[in-house]
């Protein structure tokens, strides 16, 4: 709260919007700030929202700062919208546009978010 409460961004509503749809994904996510962005953790940080540009919000969903030696991810995630663009075998990024871009994609986001904490919950256990 207080790192949005000093956030000066033009898309400081988009993005508190998006951090309720990805709280509410699954109640096992906690939030806080990692690399001084809005990230989020369940069995490990998994998503940093990229608050660097003015025009979108970038949603980069990983498993933390190293590149894990499973590389099933990919395949396990069913993404039906074609939102993900994958940057390798464990990380990949959703772009936010504006508010209706983000009611558009809102369920399949909320979908991979699940998927991806369940990925998460089972490599770390």
């Amino acid at each position: 709260d207080r790192y949005l409460n000093s956030l000066n961004h033009p898309l400081k509503g988009l993005l508190e919007n998006l951090r309720s749809v990805i709280l509410s994904s699954d109640k096992r996510i906690t939030e806080g700030i990692k690399w001084n962005s809005p990230s989020f953790y369940a069995f490990g940080w998994f998503a940093t929202v990229n608050v660097r540009g003015e025009d979108n919000l970038l949603i980069v969903l990983h498993h933390g700062a190293k590149v894990r030696a499973v590389n099933s991810l990919g395949s396990t995630i069913n993404d039906r919208s074609n939102l993900l663009n994958w940057l390798g075998k464990d990380r990949a990024t959703i772009s936010i546009a504006n508010e209706l871009d983000l009611q558009k994609k809102k369920a399949s986001i909320k979908s991979i978010i699940k998927q991806w904490v369940r990925f998460q919950s089972e490599l770390n256990h």
